[in-house]
């Protein structure tokens, strides 16, 4: 009796459905988190244009200045998070795709699955 797995891995249709469907959804998320990182950019270059303003009206010690500095850490961090998220996405998409040419190339998706001996569903869970 052929496992879930077995009979997956047989379907090469059913697995270029479901591999497409995992690109569209990856892609969606590294365009939403371009959007964001733009939006995000967009407060960053205003708060560092802001403290240059600051540092030549009132100087590099002045409260508002010292204020301005702050501020402009603040804005980074949404921006350098969603940057790294980004990169996280962007290398899932390339694997996804990676995968899908392999499929269409008649090659398995897993080193794993090819070898000797049946795997499971729960075999690719644990590894």
């Amino acid at each position: 009796m052929a496992t879930y797995l077995d009979t997956l891995m047989a379907d090469r249709e059913r697995l270029e459905r479901a591999l497409t469907g995992l690109i569209e959804s990856e892609a969606a998320s590294v365009r939403d988190l371009q959007g964001e990182i733009a939006g995000y950019a967009k407060i960053l270059d205003q708060q560092i244009i802001r403290l240059m303003i600051y540092r030549n009206l009132y100087g590099r010690t002045a409260q508002e200045t010292l204020a301005a500095e702050t501020a402009v850490e603040e804005a980074s961090k949404p921006h350098t998070a969603a940057l790294q998220e980004l990169t996280t996405h962007q290398r899932i998409l390339q694997a996804l795709q990676e995968a899908l040419i392999k499929l269409k190339q008649g090659q398995s998706l897993d080193a794993a699955t090819s070898g000797e001996g049946k795997i499971t569903v729960a075999d690719i869970l644990e590894a």
